[in-house]
């Protein structure tokens, strides 16, 4: 899932869009896997919410996530969070 949502970063913003039902289909999985694979990447910070996704809108909204080892701010001097570096796993 890492490398599908790393493929969609545009270099530039910080904002991928990725609903389930496209990671299901970039996966070739079900929706229970898709949704596993996004929980496992936030649960170890290797992406963020920006925006949680709805379908209370009138247009259909995807989540939009944010790389961590991109810079989240499109200012200049902006760094990387890098929030995978400090989860610890459970023994």
């Amino acid at each position: 899932m890492l490398v599908e949502l790393r493929a969609l970063y545009d270099g530039r913003t910080n904002r991928i869009y990725m609903s389930v039902r496209e990671a299901m289909r970039r996966l070739c999985v079900g929706r229970k896997l898709a949704e596993k694979a996004l929980a496992e990447l936030l649960d170890r910070g290797f992406i963020r919410v920006i925006e949680k996704g709805t379908f209370d809108r009138k247009i259909k909204h995807a989540t939009i996530y944010a790389l961590t080892n991109e810079p989240i701010e499109d200012s200049d001097g902006a760094t990387a969070p890098k929030d995978y570096m400090r989860w610890r796993g459970t023994r």
